[in-house]
């Protein structure tokens, strides 16, 4: 799309919050997943103590 038709729409402002937003929420499902990992690891290593 045209820059100038963009910013008329307003649909850069949007496309920098969607991408900011992906960003954000795929940062936390990686946080979330590596806890999940490292909890699981320790739980397996507590059964060979």
């Amino acid at each position: 799309m045209n820059s100038v038709i963009e910013k008329l729409m307003g649909v850069d402002v949007l496309t920098d919050q969607v991408i900011a937003s992906d960003l954000l929420i795929s940062a936390k499902s990686g946080v979330k997943d590596y806890a999940f990992a490292l909890k699981t690891a320790e739980a397996i290593l507590c059964l060979f103590e």
